[in-house]
């Protein structure tokens, strides 16, 4: 509930004030910049995929509105590839259907249609229109061309990364070495059994931790974004968990969650009485009773937030690394996600007017406005996106990008990564428990979660049939 609100306060904020107390900027900004496009004045129309048209009015629509009035822009809504029928093929279809000059790919859909032929080549139009992307995430920019295969067919103009956040305070106070760039999870979890365990759940600390208490499946899901592992082999599509990689990250978690460092749902504190200050106290990194957590950059915002409401709290100081990391390439992160990576299609009449809709959100306008909030991501504009609130951001764009699908299935049936969780979480507790050894539990993960996802694809199958039968009569 109290997300929601204040999910909806930003919202309100970017719609009516942000756009108010900038229109000058802007309407002068485009008297001054990106001349020389012969279609630049001329009334046009574009179709721009995006979630729907509510959201984009509210994210950017408004605002470009008032630079660009001699551009309508027609919100192709992407809702049916959010229900589920987000595959390769089901994209293809939709783009040829709906025919958007501008298209919005998270990575995955992006890495598909790279190499296609499909997305228009932006290097050229960045030349002729001598537009800065220099001060762009340099690493950024260069992870979005290896996935053209050198060539450049989007720009996303923000995006969610992560760092290992600490409390200094704790670390001083116990005579914990402070965390440093470029952690592994083994030194992670080894630095959190470093911290005393002893206490109640009201006064007691913990050496690891999250927003709320981790599940055995969040706590996988934290440990694997540096990894990003996925649970099925590409070239069979066979579930693939019982190997050493996963081995690893089930090993550490075992040993934190043994430990009594990690604070976990057996941990949960007793429900409040459900005002926003108690919303807060349930968040113990925010009340200064964890020593570590893995965050993206709203949890900067949420801090503020939370030494605006709780009384009486306790204030102190934060500390930001890079990582954690893989040793095997400790100068990457796959804990990255690019949800709006914004192309034009290559075979669009509108190809001018799609380049200005690009050239807005990725511009200096639009990240001096964005820089005054992190909350939906950090701006790839580096020179608007240097601290917020006297905290630097520098950490952020430390490590290299590399795109990973991590956790998702290929085409599996809706309810079986759920499923294959549960049973994870089912077996860990027979290896905590001393009944399983985690060689045998991994083994019966993977043969029964194959079972699963082939009885699931088969009902899949079964179904589709059915509804094609009814279609016929």
């Amino acid at each position: 509930m109290y997300r929601k609100i204040h999910r909806n306060s930003i919202q309100i904020v970017s719609k009516w004030f942000i756009p108010i107390f900038l229109l000058s900027l802007l309407l002068v900004s485009a008297c001054g910049k990106e001349q020389g496009n012969p279609d630049t004045n001329q009334k046009t129309a574009i179709k721009v995929m995006y979630w729907d048209e509510t959201s984009y009015f509210n994210s950017f629509g408004d605002l470009f509105a008032m630079k660009y009035p001699h551009i309508e822009v027609e919100v192709v809504s992407t809702w049916e590839l959010q229900k589920g029928g987000d595959s390769k093929q089901a994209l293809e279809k939709f783009i040829e259907r709906e025919q958007p000059d501008v298209l919005m790919l998270d990575s995955r859909q992006f890495e598909q249609l790279s190499p296609s032929g499909k997305l228009l080549e932006l290097e050229p139009l960045i030349q002729r229109d001598q537009y800065d992307v220099d001060s762009i995430f340099p690493n950024l920019v260069e992870l979005l061309k290896e996935k053209g295969e050198g060539r450049l067919y989007g720009l996303t103009p923000v995006f969610q990364g992560s760092v290992l956040y600490y409390n200094a305070d704790l670390f001083t106070r116990y005579g914990v070495e402070f965390p440093h760039d470029g952690m592994t999870w083994q030194e992670v979890i080894d630095t959190a059994r470093r911290f005393p365990v002893e206490g109640d759940e009201n006064t007691r600390i913990y050496g690891f931790g999250d927003q709320y208490p981790l599940s055995w499946e969040s706590l996988i899901l934290t440990m694997n974004s540096t990894y990003g592992l996925k649970l099925q082999n590409e070239q069979t599509g066979k579930l693939s968990i019982n190997t050493p990689a996963w081995k690893n990250i089930y090993q550490l978690a075992l040993k934190g969650w043994e430990s009594g460092a990690i604070y976990t749902e057996r941990d949960s504190l007793s429900l409040g009485d459900g005002s926003m200050e108690d919303y807060y106290r349930r968040q113990l990194f925010l009340m200064g009773r964890i020593a570590m957590v893995v965050g993206d950059q709203s949890l900067l915002s949420r801090l503020d937030a939370a030494r605006q409401n709780v009384r009486d709290i306790d204030v102190f100081e934060v500390g930001m690394v890079a990582g954690p990391v893989d040793p095997a390439a400790p100068e990457y992160t796959v804990d990255i996600s690019l949800r709006g990576i914004y192309s034009i299609r290559a075979d669009s009449p509108r190809v001018d007017a799609a380049w200005e809709w690009i050239k807005f959100i990725n511009g200096e306008d639009y990240a001096r406005i964005r820089s005054r909030t992190i909350n939906n991501g950090l701006l790839s504009r580096m020179d608007y996106s240097k601290e917020f609130h006297g905290h630097s951001l520098e950490k952020f764009y430390m490590l290299k990008p590399k795109l990973g699908d991590g956790i998702i299935m290929d085409d599996a049936p809706p309810g079986v990564a759920n499923e294959l969780f549960k049973l994870s979480e089912r077996e860990m507790m027979l290896v905590l428990d001393k009944k399983k050894t985690l060689d045998e539990a991994l083994q019966t993960i993977e043969s029964e979660g194959q079972a699963a996802l082939e009885q699931a694809k088969s009902e899949q199958v079964r179904a589709a049939e059915e509804e094609n039968d009814k279609k016929l009569d």
